[in-house]
């Protein structure tokens, strides 16, 4: 049987260590990130070329993405271009067929005084001798 201090049970009772606080470790990361400090570890400083080759290759992709998306606007305003040219060409090979049948050719020359021929043309045999 164990011994109970009626006088002071409070003294006898076991004391829980109290949980020690961790320092916080963000305290001023964002200053610490932008005045430099970060830099003056030698972590950061060992790790320095990844990062400045991860910010290269991000300024490389980003051009790359404007790259892209002018050159993608272009091909759309060729495209729109082209349609517009076809539609023209077809216009214009259909006034070129108009204009060249036989009877437009003859209403036009009909103003000048030339018509029409109503003798049908005749084939000229020569015999040689």
């Amino acid at each position: 049987m164990s011994k109970v201090n009626i006088k002071n049970p409070i003294e006898e009772a076991p004391k829980e260590p109290t949980p020690k606080k961790r320092p916080r470790r963000n305290k001023g990361l964002l200053s610490n990130t932008l005045f430099g400090g970060f830099m003056e570890k030698r972590e950061t400083a060992r790790l320095a070329p990844y990062f400045i080759l991860f910010i290269l290759m991000s300024l490389i992709y980003i051009t790359n993405a404007y790259v892209s998306e002018k050159n993608n606007r272009k091909i759309q305003e060729t495209k729109q271009e082209l349609i517009k040219l076809r539609y023209e060409y077809i216009s214009s090979k259909s006034q070129l067929m108009d204009s060249s049948r036989q009877s437009y050719i003859a209403r036009k020359l009909e103003a000048t005084g030339i018509k029409e021929s109503t003798v049908p043309p005749t084939i000229i045999i020569v015999d040689e001798e």
